[in-house]
């Protein structure tokens, strides 16, 4: 959820407070726990006692909030694959993707691949 750097020397018996607004990933829902760890890179040299550098929140509920998304739909259109065909023959085959989800999509480098399945899907 994020990194965040300290620059003060710490005497013996000192500390800090930090505050930083975090998001939330989208999609989820149910109890979670933020959990800090101080040391995360371990530049401290804490010799025995790198126990102590893991710490949880209380439970926090997360309300499941669903974003709109994108939803790709794939299809064959006409003409469609031949029903019978030879090893080794090349065959055509033309289909259309649509968007037929409730928002636009952000990525710009997807890819959409064909392969040979005994299954029928």
């Amino acid at each position: 959820m994020g990194a965040f750097s300290n620059v003060t020397y710490l005497p013996p018996g000192q500390g800090y407070t930090n505050t930083q607004e975090v998001a939330l990933p989208f999609n989820i829902g149910g109890n979670y726990y933020i959990i800090v760890r101080t040391d995360a890179n371990n530049h401290v040299d804490e010799h025995h006692d790198e126990d102590n550098n893991l710490t949880a929140s209380a439970a926090i509920a997360v309300n499941l909030v669903l974003q709109p998304r994108p939803l790709l739909t794939g299809r064959f259109i006409a003409p469609f694959p031949p029903s019978t065909a030879w090893g080794g023959q090349p065959v055509a085959v033309r289909w259309e993707v649509e968007n037929t989800g409730d928002a636009a999509m952000r990525c710009l480098d997807w890819e959409t691949r064909s392969h040979l399945d005994k299954r029928d899907h």
